[in-house]
C-alpha cells in the first residue's frame, strides 16, 4: 500500500543529436536587362585569350555573382552574364553594394574589367568602379572595331606574305640552279675545244727541219 503511493518517473526520451544539413542553393544564371557578354564579340575575343584561373577572371565571376566560381564553370559563366537581375526597385539599395565590392578590388583588375567592355580608363579608382557597375546593370556593344576580325584580317596578311616570301625563295633558288647547269655546261664546252685546239697543234708539228750548219757551208767554200 506504502508503494502505491509513489509517483512514478516518466522516462524522458532520449534526443539524438542531428547535425544540421545546409542545403546549397543551385547556382543559376537569371536574366539579365542587357546583353549577354557572349553575345559582345570584342568580349568573346579578349576572354577567349585569358586562362579561368587569371585573377582578373576570377574577379570579374565574385563581382558578377559574389562566388569564385570553378575553374571549368567560370569563363561560361561570365559570357551568360547580361546584367544584374535585380528589379526596378532594388536598384538603388544594390548598386552602391556592387559599386562597394567592385571598388575593394586592385585597380589592375578593375581597369583590365574596362579594358575588357571598351570603357574608359580614366579617373580615380572609385569613378573607375561606379563606371564599371552601371554598365554591369545593362551590358551593350560598345560598338568599337571588330578585334576578332582584325587579328583575322592581320593573319591572313601575315600569311600572304610567308607565301610570297617562300615563292621568291623557290624562283630564286631555280633561278641560281640554272644559271650553275648553265656555266658548268659552259665550263665542260670550253673545255672540249681546248682539247681540240691542242689536238690540232700536234697535227701541225711535224717532224724537226734539218738545221743549216757551218759545216756545209765550208764544204762548198771548199770547192
Amino acid at each position: 500500500a506504502a508503494g502505491e503511493g509513489r509517483a512514478r518517473r516518466e522516462r524522458k526520451p532520449v534526443e539524438h543529436f542531428k547535425p544540421e544539413v545546409v542545403v546549397k542553393e543551385d547556382f543559376v544564371i537569371k536574366q539579365g536587362a542587357g546583353i549577354k557578354l557572349g553575345d559582345i564579340p570584342n568580349v568573346r575575343f579578349r576572354l577567349s585569350k585569358m586562362k579561368p584561373d587569371a585573377e582578373m577572371v576570377m574577379d570579374m565571376h565574385r563581382l558578377l555573382y559574389q562566388r569564385p566560381g570553378t575553374v571549368t564553370k567560370r569563363k561560361r559563366d561570365v559570357l551568360e552574364f547580361s546584367g544584374f537581375p535585380w528589379a526596378t526597385y532594388e536598384m538603388e539599395k544594390e548598386t552602391p553594394k556592387a559599386v562597394e565590392r567592385a571598388d575593394k578590388l586592385k585597380s589592375t583588375s578593375i581597369t583590365a574589367m574596362l579594358d575588357l567592355f571598351d570603357l574608359p580608363k580614366d579617373g580615380n579608382k572609385l569613378d573607375k568602379a561606379n563606371r564599371l557597375v552601371n554598365y554591369l546593370i545593362k551590358p551593350k556593344d560598345e560598338g568599337k572595331k571588330d578585334l576578332a576580325a582584325l587579328a583575322e584580317k592581320k593573319k591572313d596578311a601575315k600569311k600572304r606574305k610567308a607565301e610570297r616570301i617562300a615563292k621568291k625563295a623557290t624562283k630564286k633558288g631555280k633561278k641560281a640552279a640554272t644559271q650553275k647547269a648553265s656555266a658548268k655546261k659552259g665550263g665542260a664546252k670550253k673545255e672540249d675545244s681546248e682539247d681540240e685546239e691542242d689536238d690540232d697543234d700536234d697535227e701541225d708539228d711535224g717532224p724537226p727541219r734539218p738545221r743549216k750548219g757551218k759545216a756545209a757551208g765550208g764544204g762548198g767554200g771548199g770547192g
